[in-house]
């Protein structure tokens, strides 16, 4: 499998939204890390601010026989126990990114027992 070079995948990205993703990703490792800032999300009925938060996340670069792929999370610190994780991939054509937003929000957390 060939291994690409996911620098191209640095630096700032917009969504049709309109939010703001800048991300660095990490040499001789598959991390990345960065900030997001959203205009859209809602504190109160009809009311918006912005949100500036950051993110990490990790990618896989092999090019055959799959496309790089990329997932990551943001915790929302200022939006009460909120975080998104993403999931996608790049296109190659160095100039897309199509992710998919999975939104969790004030969710109960989940009895686990370790069974090892």
């Amino acid at each position: 499998y060939l291994e690409l070079n996911m620098n191209y995948l640095s630096g700032d990205w917009k969504n049709e939204l309109g939010s703001l993703m800048t991300l660095k990703f990490e040499p001789n490792s598959s991390a990345f890390s960065g900030t997001y800032r959203s205009y859209v999300g809602e504190v109160h009925p009809n009311v918006t601010k912005e949100l500036y938060e950051p993110l990490v996340g990790f990618y896989n670069n092999l090019k055959e026989p799959q496309m790089p792929t990329i997932a990551f999370c943001i915790s929302w610190g200022s939006v009460d126990r909120t975080f998104c994780a993403f999931a996608g991939f790049s296109t190659l054509r160095k100039n897309d990114l199509l992710t998919a937003p999975v939104l969790f929000n004030k969710v109960r957390s989940h009895n686990y027992v370790k069974i090892t």
